[in-house]
């Protein structure tokens, strides 16, 4: 137990000061599995910005963890919801204001897996600068993705497969392929 508390401490020290992140239970075995309930991440206006029900990490090498690495063979998601707020007389929406505050921060930590999966995904988009303020829901996502990297300067991954409904019925995806790469505030998708 003493050593699951200082890796789940060094994991979260990392960026505690830039995010409020919270948790129910935290699990890791002696083969690098690791279990998180009910992870919790906040913006700042301490809304609830991404929740994952079930977090999992297999195979995770935790040694890295002391030179700034994650580097889990797989990575599982279950009822991920991320809500992405564009609050009333700002700029950026929380998720911009999440990463601007990430790359403040002056570690190099290096996030990368093998494998990444999302089951059961909603992302929720709303301005409170428009009037009507209808939030945008795409309910039901899921999508399996390698050669996930996570720096302070960029995103990037290759999408397998990707399925999303929306309340909006703007668009429904049942199969969908790219390359993803997010980076200086622009997000490119190619060889789909």
């Amino acid at each position: 137990m003493f050593f699951q508390t200082k890796i789940t401490e060094r994991l979260i020290s990392v960026y505690k000061k830039d995010i409020n992140i919270d948790y129910d239970a935290f699990e890791m075995d002696i083969f690098g599995e690791t279990n998180i309930e009910n992870l919790l991440i906040k913006d700042h206006h301490n809304d609830t910005i991404i929740y994952v029900k079930e977090l999992k990490f297999l195979k995770t090498p935790f040694f890295e963890l002391f030179d700034n690495k994650i580097n889990p063979n797989k990575i599982d998601l279950v009822d991920l919801k991320i809500k992405v707020v564009k609050y009333l007389n700002e700029t950026n929406n929380s998720l911009i204001s999440l990463i601007e505050r990430i790359n403040k921060n002056n570690n190099n930590f290096l996030f990368f897996s093998n494998l990444f999966t999302v089951k059961n995904g909603t992302f929720t988009f709303l301005d409170q600068n428009d009037k009507k303020k209808t939030p945008f829901v795409i309910k039901d996502f899921s999508f399996i993705s390698d050669n996930l990297n996570f720096s302070k300067k960029s995103i990037s991954f290759r999408l397998d497969s990707l399925s999303i409904s929306s309340n909006e019925k703007l668009f429904n995806i049942d199969y969908f392929k790219t390359d993803f790469n997010y980076k200086s505030n622009k997000i490119v998708l190619k060889d789909f």
